[in-house]
């Protein structure tokens, strides 16, 4: 038989995460990260592990305001941040620093591990 899933639903069958990507910018990744967060409500965490165009541009404060959640139902973190709001790679090559993929692999499951239930 057919089901039909809510958002509800999918937040909940998706637990303990879930990660969204997208192929390019503008695309509702920071939309439905937060549509996502305001559903599963509290105890919810939104890890943005790098994010340039910081801090202006911060999806994980983006999220936080769209998902209308108290601040104690709903945690948020950005791993690694750069000012110029260009590709990460562009970023930290004109900043003078960059993250290889091991670590922030690293830093991503220290976090997971950090929040497991």
């Amino acid at each position: 038989r057919n089901r039909v899933w809510t958002l509800e639903m999918v937040c909940r069958a998706l637990r303990p995460f879930t990660m969204v990507w997208g192929a390019n910018t503008d695309v509702g990744k920071t939309l439905i990260s937060a549509g996502m967060c305001r559903t599963a409500g509290a105890g919810t965490r939104y890890l943005k592990p790098a994010q340039t165009g910081y801090p202006p541009d911060s999806d994980a404060e983006t999220v936080r305001r769209l998902a209308a959640l108290p601040e104690r139902h709903l945690e948020v973190e950005t791993l690694h941040a750069w000012r110029d709001p260009v590709s990460p790679h562009l970023a930290a090559r004109r900043e003078g620093w960059s993250v290889d993929d091991d670590a922030l692999a690293a830093g991503i499951e220290g976090w997971l591990r950090g929040r497991a239930a």
